[in-house]
């Protein structure tokens, strides 16, 4: 189902201060609040399907270095929750408790993303999130853990049991300074509409994600550093097929060891400039074959842009820069090309926020050697039609080439709209739809597409 995520709140921001005041210490909540509903559990077993993937998605692995960009100038209408609406959670000593429950039911017209005789049916989910949050004038500690379970009526080949456990703390040092860690465990449903997996098997394929990461930030004045660095390992499952046994992806595991450093300058209280430099080893367990050599590699980018928040008319970060991703067994080519990333919220009113996004990055996909550039371009409306009830909708077009290589292209348009009523703090309702269209040729796939609807019932604390 669409979420009705906040953006990522900027933790290491101009505007925070050596001795977090309650503000702070808000959007520390809020930024992990967003974090949890994108994942978990194991309370009772959380869910990236195809149904709930967000126009745009795809990227296996995060951004190293997050670009937040709120300045505390602007809210967009999805932040914009009336305060007797918000939940209140659980006090434990130091620590909120914010526990809450789902139940949701839905159907799909294409449940295999099959060009052939598609499969459509009903399916029910459940699911369980809690959220434990410190509550201290200085430094930070969250733990967050949720589950799902996601059955579709008739075809148990593609029930989904997922979660997300995790853990992140922060360390203020002094008045400039700070040290963010992040431990978590994720099983996740892969994304159909991405060329990271042929479509025949996407809406079948799970993996489990393992990250540990740590971030610096120092500040002085108008500049600000970061330094960062994480590890993932991801492990790939069986995917069950109808038509013989269960199909091994065991050449997709691999684990990626990144570091990247950021230089800010602030020019004035509403425009920074930054360059960031980011390097990646990419090791696979695994080769395809035994007479196929294993497609581990290095990749480098380099990207510098802009970074603004005006008061009551647009926020965001616009980055331009060159990725280069070389193989170390010489039968595989190294290839290189403009790389992108770009977020912009425009404020048209105090009601309605538009988010355009866009970005240009290299992504690895499970056929042969192939690695194919991830061109994004999404828009998001969301509009307070009453000061409880937020109306969305959403467009995305992808278009995924294969450098050197013949093997086509693929495009794919998203489109969604969805709708959140709180009814109280307690109890939230949920509605979307959507349609996915993915046009494809040669081994990349033929086209097929799906349409999805869903609604839901939440209850918190």
């Amino acid at each position: 189902m669409i979420r009705f995520e906040q953006p990522l709140v900027d933790l290491t921001g101009f505007s925070r201060r050596a001795n977090p005041t309650g503000h702070a210490r808000a959007a520390w909540r809020s930024l992990a609040s967003a974090g949890l509903l994108t994942g978990l559990a194991a309370i009772v077993a959380i869910n990236a399907s195809p149904a709930r993937a967000q126009v745009g998605e795809g990227l296996l692995v995060p951004p190293l270095v997050p670009q937040g960009f709120d300045r505390g100038r602007n809210i967009s209408v999805a932040d914009q929750t009336p305060p007797d609406y918000n939940p209140l959670g659980g006090r434990l000593g130091s620590f909120l408790l914010f526990p809450s429950v789902e139940l949701g039911a839905g159907a799909s017209s294409n449940i295999y993303s099959s060009s052939v005789n598609p499969i459509s049916t009903v399916f029910v989910y459940e699911e369980a999130l809690a959220r434990l949050q410190s509550d201290w004038n200085r430094h930070s500690v969250s733990l967050r853990a949720a589950g799902q379970n996601f059955d579709y009526i008739g075809q148990s080949r593609a029930r989904a049991r997922t979660y997300d456990i995790g853990a992140t703390g922060r360390a203020d040092l002094g008045r400039s300074s700070s040290v963010t860690g992040e431990l978590s465990s994720t099983r996740l449903v892969e994304n159909q509409f991405s060329s990271e997996v042929v479509p025949t098997i996407a809406a079948l394929s799970r993996y489990r994600r393992d990250l540990a990461s740590l971030r610096g930030v120092y500040q002085e004045g108008r500049t600000r550093l970061t330094l960062a660095a994480d590890y993932t390992s991801f492990t790939f499952s069986d995917v069950p097929l109808l038509d013989g046994p269960p199909r091994s992806q065991a050449t997709r595991d691999r684990s990626i060891a990144r570091v990247s450093g950021q230089a800010e300058y602030a020019t004035s209280p509403s425009v920074s400039v930054y360059a960031q430099l980011a390097y990646a080893n990419i090791g696979y367990d695994r080769p395809l074959s035994a007479a196929v050599p294993n497609r581990n590699s290095n990749s480098y980018r380099a990207l510098a842009g802009i970074n603004f928040d005006f008061a009551g008319r647009a926020r965001g970060t616009i980055g331009v820069g060159y990725v280069r991703r070389a193989p170390t067994a010489s039968i595989y080519q190294a290839v290189a090309g403009l790389s992108a990333e770009a977020r912009v919220d425009f404020f048209m009113t105090a009601l309605t926020t538009v988010t355009i996004s866009g970005r240009r990055v290299l992504e690895d996909t499970q056929l042969n050697q192939l690695v194919f550039f991830d061109n994004r371009l999404a828009a998001i409306v969301n509009h307070a039609l009453l000061r409880n009830l937020i109306l969305r909708a959403e467009a995305g077009y992808s278009h995924q080439t294969f450098p050197r290589s013949t093997q086509g292209l693929v495009d794919f348009i998203q489109l969604a709209t969805g709708a959140r009523y709180l009814l109280s703090r307690r109890l939230v309702l949920e509605a979307s739809a959507r349609y996915n269209n993915r046009a494809g040729s040669g081994t990349l796939g033929g086209g097929f597409d799906e349409a999805r609807a869903e609604a839901s019932i939440r209850y918190q604390l």
